[in-house]
């Protein structure tokens, strides 16, 4: 009995100790590449390898303009190696914090696509996906990290997102002169680059909800189909 007991207590360790030696656990120790929100992450995962993890900070549902870090996810800001965000016109709560508790390099991709009074939602635009991807790729190489095929990645994300921005234009092409409102002004970007007719959205001030006077003001526009304009408070 004993020495089943023992042969049992044998076993177990063996078994921990590949565990502790496999790619799973390996992959925790990894440089960490942490994103804010979900887009960034799916970006920054076509130039991943098993050289780094990425990461997001936020859940998919968390919302860029308001979310409010649990202490377990302020450890992840503190130990990420590279920490990207948009910047503060889209994720304004982050800053404060960034400034208290910065990363060993942070990345603000806002002011890699372009001037002030862009929007921030620049991702929708397949173009500016991969001006994203190429900062990203460029301070990726800044820290240190070896990264053997992040060219060919980077290379075969740029030819992807041609390719969607085909295949996506075609889709788009019988709608094109089509008005319609948003609700929400994140589009701008989307909207410019496949030529469509956007005519009214909701104010983009993220932080408050639309009041009753832009929402009757938005349906009246899609009623009417006037110009293209962006409504106020």
């Amino acid at each position: 009995m004993a020495a089943r007991r023992t042969a049992t207590l044998a076993w177990l360790f063996a078994a921990l100790c590949l565990f502790a030696g496999s790619p799973r656990a390996q992959a925790r120790e990894q440089p960490v590449l942490l994103c804010s929100i979900r887009p960034l992450q799916l970006i920054a995962a076509e130039l991943g390898s098993r050289e780094f993890e990425v990461r997001a900070l936020a859940s998919a549902s968390a919302s860029p303009h308001a979310f409010v870090l649990r202490p377990s996810e302020r450890r992840e800001l503190a130990n990420a190696r590279l920490f990207l965000w948009m910047g503060s016109a889209l994720e304004r709560p982050l800053e404060e914090l960034l400034q208290r508790q910065p990363p060993r390099a942070v990345l603000a991709l806002l002011p890699a696509i372009g001037p002030g009074g862009v929007d921030p939602h620049v991702w929708l635009d397949p173009r500016a996906a991969v001006s994203m991807a190429r900062a990203m790729a460029a301070a990726i190489r800044e820290t240190g990290v070896a990264q053997q095929t992040l060219d060919a990645r980077l290379a075969a994300f740029d030819q992807s997102m041609r390719a969607r921005e085909a295949h996506t234009a075609a889709l788009l092409e019988p709608l094109r002169a089509t008005p319609f409102v948003a609700m929400h002004d994140g589009y701008r970007g989307f909207v410019a680059r496949y030529g469509l007719r956007q005519v009214a959205a909701l104010p983009g001030d993220h932080e408050h909800h639309p009041g009753a006077r832009s929402l009757a003001a938005l349906r009246r526009v899609a009623r009417e189909t006037g110009e293209v304009f962006q409504l106020s408070q």
